[in-house]
């Protein structure tokens, strides 16, 4: 699933801005348990089986009042059961996509590329073993 930016979020404009649900960790919380959070905060879903044995920490820098901000994203990989959607206000649109489009539509080349991470994780012979 990737998520449309609505363009309010942090007072900035983010003109057609695609990208996976994220963000920040609670006062002592797991990364993995912050991933459950952040997808039910931002799209409602709340059956969400995230796969533990696949992690991968995206690092890039965004600006904030002209500053570079570091940001550091551990990304996982989950699966659904319900695919209804209920949107938070951080986002106006969201699409399910197969690989391929999905790849084409996130906006950071960081995100690209923690995707084709996945990807490969998923169809290595070990994982489709199991």
């Amino acid at each position: 699933m990737v998520l449309h930016a609505s363009g309010t979020g942090a007072g900035t404009q983010r003109p057609d801005f695609w990208d996976i649900p994220k963000g920040l960790l609670d006062g002592g919380e797991k990364g993995i348990d912050a991933a459950r959070r952040e997808v039910q905060e931002e799209t409602g879903i709340t059956n969400i089986g995230l796969v533990s044995d696949f992690k991968e920490t995206v690092r890039y820098f965004t600006r904030r009042e002209g500053k570079p901000i570091p940001k550091f994203i551990a990304v996982f990989f989950g699966e659904v059961k319900d695919d209804a959607v209920a949107l938070s206000w951080e986002h106006d649109r969201f699409e399910w996509l197969p690989y391929d489009a999905a790849r084409e539509r996130l906006t950071r080349k960081e995100m690209k590329d923690a995707l084709v991470k996945a990807e490969a994780f998923l169809t290595a012979p070990e994982f489709l073993r199991s």
